[in-house]
């Protein structure tokens, strides 16, 4: 998504370039070996890749563009919503709870998620700057007066731009902001 709006904010389009898709392993070796001229790659392997080429500017970053958002979700079956409505709430009420914990202690769920990964905290130190985290208060505010809507909304709408989808469905057909609220 960030390539192609980085390309769209240069005025290009991804017929302006040689893409070769790959996994990040492939990526980061292609790079470092000059295989590539660039790479459309997110956290922690930028690090990586600029670990072996420190001379790399990084073109296009989340920041650049901060009138999307690119959130994270937990999915679940329609069915699953009207079935177990107790089930559904007990894991957003967990989610929020964790969401809160890991926004108060942010150095100490780096320490844990680098341990549980069996990875240098400090590849995860790097990535987490990259992100946003919000509480569940925030995040309730933000459901109440449809920014989550807005946000879903606008990346569809990359999808749709960039040929990945055909049609978006509107955010409050598929978001429960009522239910993460409630």
């Amino acid at each position: 998504m960030l390539l192609g709006l980085a390309l769209e904010a240069a005025g290009m389009s991804r017929d302006d370039l040689e893409i070769v898709t790959a996994d990040p392993a492939t990526v980061v070796s292609a790079f470092a070996s000059g295989q590539v001229d660039g790479a459309a790659i997110w956290y922690p392997f930028v690090d990586v890749i600029r670990k072996a080429n420190p001379g790399i500017v990084e073109l296009a970053k989340n920041a650049d563009f901060p009138q999307n958002q690119f959130p994270a979700a937990f999915v679940t079956n329609p069915a699953t919503v009207t079935d177990r409505p107790e089930l559904v709430g007990k894991f957003i009420a967990v989610m929020k709870e964790a969401g809160d914990w890991r926004h108060a202690n942010p150095a100490e769920t780096i320490k844990i998620t680098a341990d549980f990964l069996g990875v240098d905290a400090a590849v995860l130190e790097q990535e987490a700057t990259m992100g946003t985290s919000f509480t569940a208060e925030d995040l309730a505010a933000k459901s109440k007066d449809g920014t989550i809507n807005s946000w879903l909304d606008g990346m569809a709408a990359i999808y749709v731009k960039q040929g990945k989808l055909e049609k978006a469905l509107p955010a409050a057909d598929y978001y429960t902001a009522d239910l993460f609220v409630k």
